[in-house]
């Protein structure tokens, strides 16, 4: 019976586990630097400006009209060198720019680009349309409106930044759409701008290693003087190490190929000396069977009783026998000369 008490806890522990286990970690955000937005309707100095701020506040006003913009917004963010804790090249990161619509300040369908900043400009609540931040929308990306009109998300990637690690934005209506609209921004907050994963920061990978604890008692910043069995390394680590003229000679890979060329040439001369022994000897052995051929041949000598049956040489006849073996045949006269 106490176990099946302890089943209710066991599952409100695991049940708890897994809800903080799985809860995922929340994104880097960072605020603006600079904001501010541009009145058409403001004159120039001298002219005495008009109180447009005190309608909008600290809001940032867009809009458009049949002649084009008639107020523009701009923002700037800056990307720390850290996100989340690691360390990241800034102009690697991709963020996302999240804006309020002030309410009730829409008035027709507002279509808002994001587009990079050219120079500099200083902030200003409903300024002069004169000292407006110059842009460009070459590389821009649209705001996109949540379903209840009141959020206006914008996905930035790093062609937009105006600078390396600076999201420096002009807040203007879409070029392409020429229908009159006005629309309000809340000032953006400490969270309006969402740090995605950008690259690792060279210097992080360069970081050198933490010195190595070599436990109690002894210095890991510095190291003590070496044995006299190893004298070869007093001098410092950091001075170069030259090695002498012989050892950097000796260590040059040495590429010649020409002179393997005589080598290569006895080589051949030594076969066409062998050749040439080869075919001396064959033509003193064709010499040899020549002169053996040209000696006469003694008829064979009868034994036994055959003997004494070979009667006197016919006189005037030639009977000097050529040739060899079975092709001996007895002459009339001697062999013409070669």
């Amino acid at each position: 019976m106490r176990v099946w008490r302890l089943v209710p806890v066991m599952g409100a522990l695991i049940c708890q586990t897994l809800v903080l286990g799985t809860a995922p970690a929340g994104a880097a955000t960072v605020g603006p630097d600079q904001q501010g937005w541009w009145s058409e309707a403001q004159p120039s100095p001298p002219v005495p400006p008009l109180p447009v701020n005190t309608v909008t506040g600290t809001n940032l006003q867009v809009g458009n009209d049949p002649s084009g913009p008639d107020a523009v917004a701009a923002v700037r963010y800056t990307v720390p060198g850290t996100v989340d804790g690691i360390p990241v090249d800034p102009s690697t990161v991709p963020a996302t720019l999240t804006l309020k619509v002030a309410p009730n300040t829409a008035v027709g369908t507002p279509t808002v680009v994001a587009c990079p900043v050219l120079g500099s400009w200083q902030p200003a609540q409903g300024g002069d349309w004169a000292a407006k931040p110059a842009y460009s929308c070459a590389a821009s990306t649209p705001a996109t409106l949540s379903t209840d009109g009141q959020t206006a998300t914008f996905a930035l990637t790093t062609v937009l930044q105006a600078r390396a690690g600076v999201y420096d934005l002009a807040l203007v209506p879409d070029p392409a759409n020429q229908l009159p609209f006005q629309v309000q921004f809340l000032a953006p907050g400490g969270d309006s701008l969402t740090l995605g994963s950008g690259a690792a920061s060279l210097s992080a990978v360069t970081e050198p290693p933490p010195p190595l604890d070599l436990g109690p008692g002894l210095d890991t910043g510095t190291v003590g003087p070496l044995p006299e069995t190893t004298p070869f390394v007093s001098a410092p680590l950091s001075e170069p190490v030259t090695p002498p003229p012989a050892t950097a000679a000796a260590r040059q890979p040495t590429v010649a190929l020409r002179p393997e060329a005589p080598a290569l040439i006895g080589h051949i001369s030594s076969k066409r000396a062998q050749r040439a022994v080869a075919l001396g000897v064959l033509l003193a052995m064709v010499a040899a069977v020549w002169w053996f051929g040209g000696q006469p041949v003694r008829s064979p000598r009868l034994l036994g009783p055959l003997g004494g049956r070979g009667g006197a040489a016919t006189p005037g006849v030639y009977v000097r026998a050529g040739g060899i073996g079975r092709f001996a045949r007895p002459r009339a006269k001697p062999p013409t000369r070669l």
